[in-house]
């Protein structure tokens, strides 16, 4: 028999309907070439969260070539399994090595309700950093050296080193256009 956890619906539903609006913002083709893994691993993270939810929080995306690595934790062996095949549904992923592994989540009550409410958090920044990076991806192009972005409760942190102003500029500016962005801290460096 299988043990269901009973989280609140409505959270739920808004963080999905959510991450659904942004997939469907995000999906623009990059005219401007942008770096084919930089944004196919934002929209592998941004597919997981869409579909899994709050399940896919602790699931890390990596990248060889077209090769999708998943690592990390997940609550139930269907959330591994789905992972693969998320990823797997994206354009342009041809494999994927999956070695999530299945934990136990806690049984108190009120640690599973923070534990939502906590991930429902992390699910709001984690969609936000990937519609961050695919506007940044589709403002720069293939201009666009890897620029990684933090977000935390709408705050949003831009690091790496881009060419020249005029593209710190330009990130800064995607950043801020991403709904849900109400801060965009700017740590870029020009490159020497």
């Amino acid at each position: 028999m299988t043990k269901i956890l009973r989280v609140p619906v409505i959270p739920v539903l808004l963080v999905v309907l959510a991450v659904g609006a942004a997939a469907s913002s995000c999906s623009r083709t990059d005219s401007g070439g942008a770096s084919p893994a930089w944004v196919l691993e934002a929209k592998v993270r941004l597919a997981l969260l869409e579909k899994l939810g709050t399940d896919s929080l602790k699931i890390k995306v990596d990248l060889a070539g077209t090769k999708v690595i998943l690592t990390g934790e997940v609550a139930k062996r269907a959330t591994e399994e789905l992972a693969e095949e998320v990823a797997l549904a994206v354009p342009g992923v041809k494999k994927v090595d999956n070695r999530l592994k299945v934990v136990d989540k806690p049984e108190a009550t009120g640690k599973v309700e923070r534990a939502v409410r906590d991930a429902a958090r992390e699910v709001d920044d984690a969609v936000i950093e990937s519609r961050v990076k695919l506007a940044i991806a589709d403002e720069l192009g293939s201009k666009v050296t890897r620029i990684e972005v933090e977000a935390t409760d709408g705050v949003v942190s831009l690091r790496g080193t881009v060419p020249d102003d005029e593209r710190r500029d330009l990130a800064v500016r995607a950043a801020k256009g991403v709904s849900g962005v109400t801060k965009v801290v700017d740590l870029l460096k020009l490159k020497e």
